[in-house]
């Protein structure tokens, strides 16, 4: 059983977009949310059936699919007040996993786990994003992450193991984006928060390129922004946040797609827990959409394509103006690393290896 939360937005968008979505089944319900490809690259209970799993995906935090499980699985038609934990017990101790994967391992940290009548035979826990003070591990027997540091924290916070695992493209999207031609010369989709100030800096710059009267180009932000602090000249390009196909459209519209790490704190500490490890989904997105992906480099980024054959990187903000320049002066060179990104994606990173992936290290921590 896989436990996972989406952001509240997106499913209050998807809701009001679809009003009668909640007439319908507990499964029907997963099944649209599933379909509508938000967070796809990490739904890897979708993928497990087809080699000898009984799997089992949860939405925990979409009120209205738990409110429909309720129903059709209890005595209780109404949701109680701390209804995201109870109902999510509820449907543990239903289905009663052997393997338990908590995507969100902060929401559903020890203290969720040691609320469970019975102890699964194995709980992994999933993290790239920072640690808050507070969180409690002990409980996990494996928690998984692309960030070495974290994976180190995750030990001196008493988790008996860990591993490196990663997202994965789900190959099943492109037939519902392959229709999409590039129309835009630069395009980034992702958030914008005031800790991630290096990638916000470099999007500054190419805001203020792009506005060249000489040497300008077509850029378009699609930035989901909750802190409201928006610098103006971002506020210019930016055409607001976007999820699941849709966003996978709208990275095919541009002929580069850029990306860079956030910041990944620990707690209260100032340590960055990404520096030198910064992988994340869109590297996957990107790619497997079959775009020009330019991202900021790493070191670890020779573990999954290779700088100037399958992707293109950038060390600062000057090589990135430079390199924007040269590959839309370029588009031959542009579209042959984009098709081998792709080709490089669809072979190594596809969903169906990151299942076989994560099946061997189940097989691994059982035995």
């Amino acid at each position: 059983m896989q436990i996972s939360t989406l952001y509240n937005n997106y499913l209050s968008k998807l809701y009001t977009d679809k009003p009668s979505l909640k007439q319908i089944s507990y499964i029907e319900q997963i099944e649209t949310i599933w379909k509508d490809g938000f967070g796809a690259s990490h739904m890897i209970a979708k993928h497990l059936g087809g080699i000898g799993y009984d799997s089992q995906l949860i939405i925990a935090n979409c009120q209205s699919a738990q409110l429909q499980w309720l129903k059709e699985n209890s005595n209780i038609k109404s949701l109680p007040s701390d209804w995201q934990n109870e109902v999510t017990r509820l449907q543990v101790e239903n289905f009663k996993p052997d393997i338990l994967y908590l995507l969100d391992s902060v929401a559903f940290d020890s203290r969720f786990i040691n609320s469970l009548s019975y102890r699964p035979k194995l709980v992994i826990g999933w993290r790239t994003a920072s640690i808050p003070e507070g969180t409690d591990w002990t409980a996990f027997d494996l928690i998984l992450s692309f960030h070495k540091l974290i994976r180190e924290r995750a030990l001196l916070m008493g988790v008996k193991a860990t591993e490196h695992f990663y997202p994965g493209f789900p190959e099943w999207i492109l037939p519902l984006i392959n229709d999409v031609q590039p129309s835009t010369d630069v395009v980034f989709c992702g958030s914008w928060y005031s800790v991630h100030k290096r990638r916000n800096t470099y999007w500054e710059q190419v805001a203020e390129n792009a506005s060249d009267t000489l040497k300008g180009f077509s850029l378009r932000f699609f930035l989901l922004n909750p802190e409201n602090c928006l610098p103006e000249i971002i506020v210019r390009y930016n055409q607001g946040n976007r999820y699941g196909i849709d966003m996978h459209r709208v990275l095919r519209i541009g002929r580069i797609n850029l990306n860079a790490g956030g910041d990944v704190f620990n707690g209260k500490s100032s340590s960055d827990l990404s520096m030198g490890d910064s992988i994340n989904m869109r590297l996957f997105e990107a790619t497997g959409s079959g775009t020009f992906l330019l991202t900021e480099f790493h070191e670890n980024l020779y573990q999954y394509f290779k700088p100037g054959q399958e992707i293109e990187t950038f060390c600062n903000g000057e090589e990135l103006i430079d390199k924007i320049r040269f590959y839309l002066a370029n588009p031959s060179i542009r579209e042959k690393i984009a098709k081998r990104g792709q080709e490089k994606c669809l072979t190594k990173h596809s969903m169906k290896q990151r299942a076989m992936a994560f099946n061997k290290i189940i097989t691994k921590y059982l035995e």
